[in-house]
């Protein structure tokens, strides 16, 4: 099992069965494992601010429902913790983002990384 697929277990474990996001280049492998390992569904959304509110949106409707917003490394990233000065006092919802070392950005990771 590769580690991203563990990572899809994981979240399955925790009760989630659906994601909102947008797929890019870096996190496409998880959208591969969520595809081949079933039990979490995508909703695909146009901007990944968006997604983050609908995350937050899914996660108040029902007890027990977690959302989870699915970002890519910049320009994606930054978009994702957007929907937290809305909504800091809500309930949290988990953020999951690719953030490997590459050409342009040898250290890897993002400029910040906000949970509430």
């Amino acid at each position: 099992m590769r580690a991203i697929e563990a990572a899809v277990e994981v979240l399955k474990r925790e009760g989630i069965d659906t994601a909102f996001g947008l797929p890019g280049a870096a996190i496409n492998p998880m959208y591969a494992a969520m595809k081949t390992l079933g039990g979490i569904d995508h909703v695909l959304a146009r901007h990944v601010e968006g997604a983050s509110h609908m995350a937050e949106g899914y996660t108040r409707t029902n007890r027990g429902n977690i959302g989870i917003c699915i970002g890519t490394s910049s320009p994606g990233a930054p978009g994702v913790p957007e929907g937290v000065p809305h909504h800091a006092l809500r309930p949290p919802r988990r953020r999951e983002w690719d953030a490997r070392p590459s050409p342009f950005r040898p250290r890897g990771g993002l400029p910040q990384a906000v949970t509430p």
